[in-house]
């Protein structure tokens, strides 16, 4: 199942504020509550992999370095 590009944007928003690698904030969502509500989630929600935000930076957002503006 495709995530939503929403997510997939607070996923970046969160690895940016948090300074974090793909792998490490994938890694958060998993545990804390506070990142499944930011990115709307339920809490036994499965997560995305570390490598769908690196092809959504690559593909979608061209690795503009948007959320470092």
């Amino acid at each position: 199942m495709a995530e939503s590009p929403v997510r997939m944007f607070k996923y970046l928003l969160l690895k940016t504020i948090y300074t974090v690698s793909d792998v490490d904030i994938v890694e958060r969502s998993r545990y804390y509550m506070s990142f499944k509500y930011f990115l709307e989630m339920l809490p036994g929600q499965e997560i995305i992999g570390h490598s769908s935000l690196t092809k959504f930076r690559k593909l979608r957002l061209k690795d503009t370095g948007l959320l470092n503006r």
